[in-house]
This record gives structure tokens, sequence and C-alpha cells, in this order.
């Protein structure tokens, strides 16, 4: 990813469309709708101070990203990485295929919604070693492409958004909260509550986003 984002950045590479990980448009990482969806339709009612809480974390993250997005880079991306998109050649040579929905992206969204997508979509039982695959993803990526401080600061609010409504915590997963609220489990769905509130609150990565621009 790491070379592909600096060769779009050297060619000043830019496409039309957006990819389908846009965290400030179409996100296919985010069950914020459903989230939202569930709060109007009253079913979190019963956890309203939690929240409330929530919702207000959530426009203040977002209102400082907003203040960042515009200056930060954004190229021409692969749009879709994943391991069934990637193979080898007999000489170890890494191949990257599947462009059909390649479109523009802020390399930093596009480095932090893939990199979670791939290590969380691999280790979707084991959370520890999923969260170990990404800070590894991570620290290689600044490695090779320092990240400028505007980046920087976006890096962390960007993860911080996107764990606090992932789409398989949210959604879909026995473990979800969407089948707590079904289960009526009113426990497991304050815990759910708990950890988006963490989520949007903390500042997991920053230590990890220690290589930066000169």
């Amino acid at each position: 990813m790491t070379e592909m984002h600096n060769t779009a950045e050297a060619l000043q590479l830019h496409l039309p469309e957006m990819t389908i990980f846009d965290v400030m448009g179409h996100n296919e990482v985010t069950a914020l709708p459903c989230f939202e969806m569930w709060v109007q339709e009253g079913r979190l009612d019963s956890w309203k101070e939690i929240v409330q809480k929530i919702q207000r974390q959530r426009i203040r993250r977002e209102a400082d990203l907003d203040l960042l997005w515009d200056s930060l880079p954004h190229f021409g991306c692969q749009g879709d990485l994943s391991l069934g998109n990637l193979g080898c050649t007999a000489d170890g040579d890494l191949i990257i295929f599947d462009y059909n929905i390649a479109g523009e992206a802020v390399l930093v969204s596009d480095m932090i919604t893939e990199g979670l997508l791939i290590c969380r979509q691999y280790n979707a039982q084991d959370h520890a070693s999923a969260e170990a695959c990404f800070e590894s993803f991570v620290r290689a990526y600044c490695a090779l492409r320092p990240l400028s401080e505007n980046e920087r600061h976006a890096a962390d609010i960007l993860y911080s958004l996107t764990s606090a409504f992932w789409f398989t915590w949210i959604a879909y997963r026995e473990d979800s909260l969407e089948k707590a609220l079904e289960r009526k489990d009113a426990a497991a769905v304050q815990k759910h509550l708990e950890r988006i509130f963490t989520d949007l609150t903390s500042s997991s990565i920053s230590s990890l986003l220690n290589c930066s621009a000169a």
C-alpha cells in the first residue's frame, strides 16, 4: 500500500470517483447508520445517558477531522486491498490486482480503514492478534511514508471513529451490539456502548505515528 500511495503522490494521480472507504462519505466499514437508526427507533432509550455522550463525542471528533480534511493528501488508490486481491510471482514479487473499484482517497484514511479491514478480517475471532497486526502495519507504513503533523492528527481521529462503529462489532456478528439488542441482553449492550465511548475518547495509535515527515 505504501508504495502505491507514494507512486500516486509522485505522479499526482487523481481519479474521478471516491473509494468505498470514504470516512467523510460512503464508508463500508462503518455501521454508524445502523447505530443512528436504532437511536431514532428508541431501541437504545434505556441507555440514553451514555448514548448522548457517544453522540456528542462523535460530533466533536468529526468536527476536528473536518478541519483537517482539505489539507490532507488525496490521490488515486486501489481501493480494495485484501488478501484475496494479493498474489505472488515465482520470483517472490508481490502482485496486487482487482482495480475495478479504484478511486480517489485521502491517503491516511485509506491506510487506516483498509489496514484495519485486512487485519480484522483475517483475525476476526482474535482481537489481540488483529490489533497487533494493525500496529505492525501502521509502523511499516509510516517507516516508508512518514506522515505530516496534520496526517498524524487525522490518523488518530480516523482510527477512533472507525473503530467505534466498526461494522462487525455493531452488527452482523453473534457478539455484536445488534445481536445483544435482539437478545435483550442489557449487560452486553452496556458493554458495547462503553467500548464505543472509550474508542471515541482515546488516542489509541498516537504512539505508532512517530515517523513524521521532514
